[in-house]
């Protein structure tokens, strides 16, 4: 008996410790700019910290060429081809593992909105992208709205009305369908992150101004985009699209700008 009681302390704590380990979803508040939940924040960096080395999550090689991932695109250097792209912009991340991704999130307001504005400037032709809306308890409901369809081309903008307080965002690239909520995506892509979201302060018209970055390929077939250091894979620049809440004389509405990551780059990838 006195033998068994340290193997039952050890295995407790193994235990205990894996339950603590686990990233549970994170809920980010849309208008405020604020993480809501524990378990993550948003960390700054440097056009010096890019080197493609998988540090942060995103920073990785880039099939398009050399540094062109989605930090190269928003800082614009060097071979950055957004027309007026916004600078080093704090990045949502692993609190406890600075510089990893954030396996699920998705975003609320306590309120619900009446319009939403949508503005495609640039994307991969085979990618349509939509919001998908998520329960009180961060459960999807089935409801999706498709705000880009595959078709399209940029520069489009489109407005829909919505009444949801909390949702997140989707990609569908070919018939695959990816969440930001990453533990719905199809086996081999549960724990990995297609959406990178950076943060503005202060918007235009509220705190935030929401920038996302989007990786169109599965994580196995992407060896080309990943490095030496880790297992981080993704140059994150398929899509980007960028978000704000704006008040309206009766509502608000959120404005979604897809920036020319890559103006006028057309490419399927397999």
């Amino acid at each position: 008996m006195n033998r068994l009681v340290p193997l039952a302390v050890i295995a407790s704590i193994v235990l205990v410790m894996g339950t603590a380990n686990a990233l549970t979803t994170q809920v980010v508040d849309y208008k405020a700019g604020t993480v809501i939940s524990a378990g993550s924040a948003f960390a700054s960096w440097g056009v010096a910290n890019l080197d493609e080395n998988g540090t942060p999550y995103w920073d990785n090689k880039s099939s398009d060429g050399s540094k062109k991932n989605v930090g190269y695109q928003l800082t614009g250097t060097p071979n950055g081809t957004m027309a007026s792209p916004p600078g080093a912009l704090d990045y949502l991340t692993d609190s406890g593992n600075v510089g990893q991704a954030v396996p699920d999130w998705y975003f609320k307001d306590h309120s619900t909105f009446a319009t939403l504005r949508f503005e495609l400037a640039g994307k991969s032709n085979v990618n349509e992208f939509g919001l998908y809306e998520v329960d009180s308890s961060g459960n999807p409901t089935g409801s999706k709205v498709t705000v880009f369809a595959g078709a399209d081309t940029p520069v489009k903008t489109v407005t829909t009305p919505i009444t949801w307080t909390a949702f997140g965002v989707y990609l569908k690239s070919g018939s695959t369908y990816y969440y930001s909520q990453s533990s719905l995506n199809p086996a081999g892509d549960t724990t990995y992150q297609h959406f990178a979201l950076f943060r503005q302060t202060p918007g235009t018209w509220s705190a935030a101004r929401w920038w996302i970055g989007i990786e169109d390929l599965p994580y196995a077939s992407n060896p080309n985009e990943g490095n030496p250091n880790n297992d981080n894979r993704g140059d994150y620049n398929d899509m980007i699209i960028s978000m704000e809440a704006i008040p309206d004389a009766s509502t608000w509405m959120l404005f979604l700008s897809g920036v020319p990551a890559l103006a006028l780059l057309r490419r399927r990838r397999a």
